[in-house]
């Protein structure tokens, strides 16, 4: 679970974050257009320089459609940091990473079950040592 989270840098929490925002087809839209803004701004500024109007046109562009991403990604996850939306967007970009990020849910999944156990053991424990310590108390009395 360590080793996975670390390699994703995602924690199991932001995990099921990047699988909302790989399923919703709004926020794919609108992440597929600021990919394709970003490399047109890309070759824009190789060909005219920053001050051109079709290089300025496009920066607008570009910071409409990350806004866009933000609020989608604020209406989706309500509930995360702007430092987690960040590594979550990095995340929801890759769809290969997809069998990991539920690799990453599913271990988190087994691991709270395993503390859960290890949890009820040690209080079925406790109790059957309070009966042997009531039982060593009568026996000792007969």
């Amino acid at each position: 679970l360590a080793t996975l989270s670390s390699r994703l840098g995602l924690d199991a929490g932001q995990a099921g974050g990047v699988i909302a925002l790989q399923r919703d087809a709004r926020y794919q839209a609108l992440l597929t257009q600021a990919a394709e803004q970003a490399a047109s701004l890309d070759e824009a500024r190789g060909k005219w320089g920053e001050r051109n109007p079709e290089v300025i046109n496009l920066a607008a562009g570009l910071d409409s459609l990350e806004r866009s991403l933000a609020s989608r990604m604020r209406q989706l996850l309500p509930r995360q940091s702007s430092r987690n939306q960040s590594a979550l967007r990095a995340a929801s970009g890759h769809a290969n990473q997809d069998t990991l990020v539920g690799e990453l849910i599913t271990l988190d999944t087994q691991r709270r079950g395993v503390i859960s156990e290890l949890a009820t053991g040690r209080a079925n424990l406790a109790a059957r040592q309070q009966r042997l310590d009531n039982s060593v108390a009568k026996a000792a009395q007969l």
